[in-house]
């Protein structure tokens, strides 16, 4: 933000995988982020079935979320879910997409609650048009149709009037 050619007001976050993962904390934990696009990056601890959130350990260590490493060592869910990160998003524009077929973010058995949950709470902040779920048949990707849609939301909620 401290680049001549950056708006500060009109700076937002697009990721896939990791990426996305990345995208949806950074946005949670950065005011400064006022649109994001999470492209196959989030699923639910509670039901979460391929134990995806496993992937974070090396070789013993969890590098990327270390204090998650109680609960899935146990396989116990984390006192906290991803509808919880995305309130500390709310209202920020937030556009999520998932693939029913994907199998490090399976998107429709899992997806569904989280779905409802978010769009409830934005429902209740008068900001229900900047959430949006999307799921769709791919597996994991984020294909030229998704990537237009991702850029056109943006483009809504940060180009100048």
């Amino acid at each position: 933000e401290t680049l001549p050619e950056v708006d500060a007001k009109r700076i937002g976050c697009i990721g896939l995988s990791l990426g996305g993962n990345t995208t949806f904390f950074t946005t949670a934990f950065d005011a400064r982020i006022r649109a994001a696009v999470c492209a196959c990056g989030c699923s639910t601890f509670r039901s979460d079935r391929n134990l995806r959130y496993n992937w974070v350990r090396d070789q013993g260590k969890y590098h990327y979320m270390p204090r998650l490493a109680n609960w899935l060592d146990h396989s116990q869910p984390p006192p906290f879910d991803f509808h919880e990160i995305a309130a500390m998003i709310a209202p920020r524009p937030l556009l999520m997409f998932s693939g029913y077929h994907d199998e490090w973010c399976p998107g429709s058995a899992i997806m569904g609650e989280f779905t409802v949950r978010v769009h409830d709470l934005y429902d209740r902040l008068g900001k229900s048009e900047a959430f949006s779920h999307i799921h769709n048949g791919e597996h994991h990707s984020f294909g030229p149709v998704w990537r237009e849609m991702a850029y056109a939301w943006l483009a809504r909620w940060l180009k100048k009037q």
